[in-house]
């Protein structure tokens, strides 16, 4: 969301909550969903901490379970070190591994599942893995194209 209209479709978003939209009725083990809405967040929402903090709030207003797996962007730690703007952005952490602890922290604190979790029948388990291009060892698929020059592989 850090796009002006990115973050504006997720604010124009209708909400899916349930009537009952309490945690304890969606976290049931009856095997029922009938009315509990689900969102996986696949990362990569934003690096900066105020950012990914209204992201998840305006998704937690519309959803009853919000389960988020940060991306690589999440854990950028962009800024000029000791500025009062990175340390706004970064919510005070200085390396990518501190990062990861904030976006963790601040997940629990709104409710958003980082962890595995049973949703009535559902089993969520999120995987917390990030993929890079010098790891690709295998040929290419045939008849599958390269991906563009244009694609950007962060």
């Amino acid at each position: 969301t850090d796009h002006h209209a990115n973050m504006a479709w997720v604010q124009d978003l209708p909400t899916y909550k349930s009537n009952s939209s309490s945690s304890s009725s969606s976290n049931s083990t009856d095997g029922s969903l009938a009315d509990t809405s689900v969102l996986l967040v696949a990362g990569d929402i934003s690096d900066d901490m105020g950012l990914l903090r209204a992201t998840l709030e305006a998704l937690v207003s519309k959803f009853d379970v919000v389960s988020f797996v940060p991306g690589n962007h999440e854990l950028w730690v962009k800024g000029v070190a000791g500025s009062p703007e990175a340390a706004l952005r970064n919510s005070g952490a200085v390396d990518s591994i501190a990062k990861l602890h904030k976006v963790l922290e601040l997940c629990q604190s709104l409710g958003v599942l980082t962890q595995p979790a049973q949703i009535g029948g559902l089993l969520l388990v999120p995987l917390l893995a990030w993929h890079h291009q010098s790891w690709d060892k295998e040929a290419d698929i045939p008849g599958i194209p390269r991906a563009s020059a244009m694609t950007v592989a962060d």
